[in-house]
């Protein structure tokens, strides 16, 4: 079994000083090679030049270094500074909002055991349309500039389809926003799949793609997610699906992980592809749970069931993946000021936060709301809040998976009062989960590699996202 963990932690920068001068270069020693990393491109040396190589990359005198060398140099600092300069730009740029995200309103069929939300508390509040007109045409303004479909994605801790009348009322406003300014549309919506079979219809008409929660076969599913007056969902999270299979719709399951469901991760999958037949699959541990919560030491055993998860749904053609660290795209947390997320929530307000509306008591991550006719963006705010939700705890300064790391988010909210450190954040289950995934993906394409190159001395490199599109 491979240890994750000291993978992890032998993952060094080639100078923690800094040199190339702020450069994202990382290296580690394995056994007859260095396995050089930068964001998107994983490189092998052979061992005896690893040292030539690590003193050409930091621009000492390296006499008698071969050629290929020095062109692999060329291509690792080139593509380190892209990548800097792409993840720099999450604080420095405008936001302009291409998707337009809607939490409708907070009513639920379920009664989820790690749900967020007390529901014997919970007042029912919803969106209202003027709110979700105002805002389309700001989402519109931006995807007309750059030439993008108008995307809309109807979300939320209370079921979407709940109210099938304000559903269709939303989606109407929309459309008439999007049909004015001549914008094609992708609509996508996240359901539990507890509807009725009309209901169920009308989501294969009228959205392109469609996520439906299931967290496995029936005896996880309707424990973890029965109906509220403490019914069974799974028949008819089955029943959903087949009528979205039978019209050829697109289907994307989102799937909770507890731990005490980690050790059945295959098993998850196994029943998820036989039953409900998705295009794709997301695997995501749960977080702040009422139930019992994973432990840092669960982290590598973790990810060895989600990796065979993976590899199982892999052989059947359908891409499992996980959030927390997705190496073919440079990210921060999930914050909407960074991914150009419009985000409106029941209150008449848009938030920076998808989880804000119902886990954060004041107004921290409000950027905008309505006023009157009109919906107004703080600009100022939301601009201070990028620079704070930009910040990294120390102690992952040095760390390979830097650039592609949602941090603590959505645990514990990295714009906080920073006491990450003194929580010893390196030390946390999802760190480390982020770190072991990573790192595991690097090593796979590092193997690939070797074995494509078959012989001694290798100087091979690869595109991670290419790596990974073919897995």
């Amino acid at each position: 079994m491979i240890n994750l963990l000291k993978i992890a932690k032998d993952f060094k920068p080639v100078d923690q000083y800094g040199s190339p001068p702020g450069l994202p270069i990382y290296r580690l020693k394995q056994f007859s090679h260095s396995i050089f990393y930068t964001p998107g491109l994983v490189s092998v040396v052979a061992s005896n030049f690893g040292d030539t190589f690590r003193d050409l990359l930091l621009g000492k005198p390296s006499p008698g270094a071969l050629e290929t060398l020095i062109e692999l140099k060329s291509k690792i600092v080139n593509k380190a500074r892209q990548s800097l300069k792409t993840y720099m730009n999450f604080q420095d740029d405008t936001f302009e909002p291409e998707c337009l995200t809607l939490y409708l309103q907070n009513q639920c069929n379920l009664a989820c055991e790690y749900c967020l939300i007390d529901r014997r508390r919970i007042q029912e509040e919803k969106l209202h349309p003027e709110t979700v007109l105002e805002g389309t045409k700001i989402v519109a303004v931006s995807c007309k500039r750059k030439g993008l479909p108008l995307t809309v994605v109807f979300h939320g801790w209370g079921e979407p389809t709940y109210n099938i009348h304000l559903l269709q009322t939303m989606v109407k406003a929309v459309d008439g926003v999007a049909t004015k300014a001549g914008l094609k549309q992708y609509r996508y919506i996240a359901t539990n799949g507890v509807m009725s079979q009309g209901v169920a219809n009308y989501l294969t008409k009228n959205f392109d793609l469609v996520g439906l929660s299931c967290d496995g076969p029936e005896d996880i599913q309707d424990c973890q997610r029965p109906l509220v007056k403490s019914g069974k969902s799974s028949r008819f999270v089955k029943r959903t699906a087949s009528i979205l299979n039978e019209e050829g719709k697109s289907l994307s399951v989102r799937t909770t992980i507890t731990r005490k469901t980690m050790r059945r991760q295959e098993e998850i999958a196994d029943y998820i592809l036989r039953e409900l037949k998705p295009d794709e699959i997301h695997f995501e541990p749960v977080y702040r749970a009422r139930t019992e919560g994973f432990r840092p030491e669960d982290a590598q055993e973790f990810v060895e069931h989600f990796r065979k998860a993976k590899d199982l749904a892999s052989g059947q053609g359908v891409k499992l993946s996980f959030s927390g660290s997705r190496l073919h795209t440079i990210h921060g947390p999930y914050c909407n000021v960074f991914r150009n997320v419009l985000n409106l929530v029941p209150g008449q307000k848009a938030t920076a936060c998808f989880a804000e509306v119902n886990i954060f008591p004041d107004e921290r991550y409000m950027i905008g709301k309505r006023r009157g006719r009109c919906f107004e963006i703080d600009w100022g705010k939301l601009q201070k809040l990028k620079i704070a939700l930009s910040r990294s705890p120390k102690s992952c300064k040095f760390c390979f998976n830097h650039y592609h790391c949602v941090r603590t988010c959505p645990d514990e909210c990295v714009g906080d009062a920073y006491n990450i450190e003194q929580k010893g954040y390196n030390e946390t289950f999802r760190c480390q989960v982020q770190l072991f995934m990573a790192a595991q993906q690097i090593l796979s394409c590092a193997k690939l590699i070797i074995d494509e190159t078959g012989t001694i001395p290798i100087f091979g490199w690869k595109e991670i996202k290419n790596f990974l599109s073919s897995k």
